[in-house]
């Protein structure tokens, strides 16, 4: 495996490290949030379907403020697509859990 793609998974671990940090915290504050890899989740597969194409659309979102915004940086771009991986990764998780 190359050093780039390493950086990548890394990243990509390090969000769903934070998304199921989310849901441990609003779990304590009494709100019931659930990631994708949750086998609980409310709406099972349709609802980590609709998650994950909200995700996707942000992804959209961040490249059209790129190409219509004069944006040359690809960060906002970048963490997107981390976050669109992370949680398809959480669904896998699910799947093979």
């Amino acid at each position: 495996m190359s050093f780039v793609r390493s950086l990548i998974f890394a990243d990509i671990d390090a969000e769903r490290d934070r998304q199921e940090n989310i849901g441990v915290n609003k779990r304590t504050q009494g709100i019931d949030w659930r990631s994708c890899a949750d086998p609980e989740m409310e709406g099972g597969d349709w609802v980590r379907n609709a998650v994950l194409g909200e995700e996707v659309g942000e992804v959209s979102n961040a490249l059209l403020e790129k190409v219509y915004g004069g944006s040359l940086d690809n960060s906002h771009l970048r963490d997107e697509l981390i976050q669109v991986a992370a949680v398809a990764v959480a669904w896998v998780e699910y799947l093979d859990s």
